[in-house]
């Protein structure tokens, strides 16, 4: 720190202020707090020193004030002013100390941020992989502006969920009436076969008096028999099947759940979801339906079959 010459008074050594504020701007924090602890200091020790100096300066002012004249009382006042400004930078230089304090308090609490910092940018990681993900929900966006609809249509969701439910549980109970429809009609088809056989009875039993369409009746049970393995490895495909279409609807169940988690975390996803359950909840009633088509083809004809081997059949058995 450079002292003025100008700055010197009958051996009294102040500070000149213009030197007193120094730039801080290229000074690290420390290194500010550092001067001006320095300069509290300086300022301290040169009014320690000038201040009875001044004291007595001025009381000898004003003993040979008719002496000495207006001149001495002119270097007195410049004094005491040069004090009074010292005091002044002392002040202002206590209040800048109390403020770096504060910023030392201030910049651990920044430390902590940074600290922070770092589970932040993990966390921006991850908003990133979110901002990617958002990217395929433009089209979902554009259909949801509403958003007042996005809730109503959500809450319809959910009791479209709740729906399905009850949809499953109705759609098994619907198996279970067309598995005793299936058995009920076989019922009737036998019936009608049995009128069929007594009405045909006795003209069955003029055509096999020849002991050789005997021997062919013979040959068609064993094709009978045959049949009979078919139908068998058909049960065991039916059965395969049920487990199959079992599995499907444990699928659906799961599929449902899941919808319900996305639900209640990310509503975007609600829709795709729900769209995703009706896809499935289709597909398999479609298949279901095209199943049973099928079966009841398959019966048809199984039943056609049976009912060319039984008018062969049931005669023989009646003479017998």
């Amino acid at each position: 720190m450079s002292i003025s010459p100008e700055s010197t008074n009958a051996g009294h050594i102040t500070a000149n202020p213009e030197y007193l504020w120094p730039t801080f701007a290229n000074l690290d924090q420390t290194e500010e707090l550092r001067r001006l602890r320095d300069r509290i200091a300086l300022l301290e020790r040169q009014q320690t020193i000038n201040s009875p100096i001044s004291s007595d300066g001025f009381d000898l002012v004003t003993q040979n004030e008719n002496e000495f004249g207006d001149a001495d009382t002119l270097g007195d006042r410049n004094e005491i002013e040069e004090e009074m400004k010292m005091e002044l930078e002392l002040k202002e230089v206590k209040e800048k100390l109390q403020d770096m304090k504060q910023l030392v308090g201030e910049l651990k609490e920044v430390k902590e941020e940074v600290k922070d910092m770092k589970q932040y940018k993990e966390e921006l990681k991850d908003m990133k992989q979110y901002k990617e993900e958002l990217k395929d929900m433009k089209q979902y966006k554009e259909e949801l502006q509403d958003m007042k609809q996005l809730v109503g249509e959500l809450e319809e969701v959910k009791e479209k969920l709740q729906d399905m439910k009850q949809l499953v549980g109705e759609l098994k109970e619907v198996k279970e009436e067309v598995k005793d429809m299936k058995q009920y009609k076989e019922e009737l088809k036998d019936m009608k076969q049995y009128k069929e056989e007594l009405k045909d009875m006795k003209q069955y039993k003029e055509e096999l008096k020849d002991m050789k369409q005997y021997k062919e009746e013979l040959k068609d049970m064993k094709q009978y028999k045959e049949e009979l393995k078919d139908m068998k490895q058909y049960k065991e495909e039916m059965k395969k099947t049920k487990e199959l279409v079992s599995k499907q609807l444990e699928q659906m169940e799961e599929w449902k759940r899941v919808a319900k988690l996305e639900l209640e975390n990310k509503a975007l996803w609600a829709e795709l979801a729900h769209q995703k359950l009706l896809n499935a909840h289709t597909d398999m009633t479609t298949a279901a339906m095209k199943q049973l088509n099928m079966e009841e083809e398959d019966l048809k004809q199984q039943q056609n079959q049976t009912e060319k081997i039984g008018k062969i059949f049931t005669p023989r058995r009646n003479n017998d």
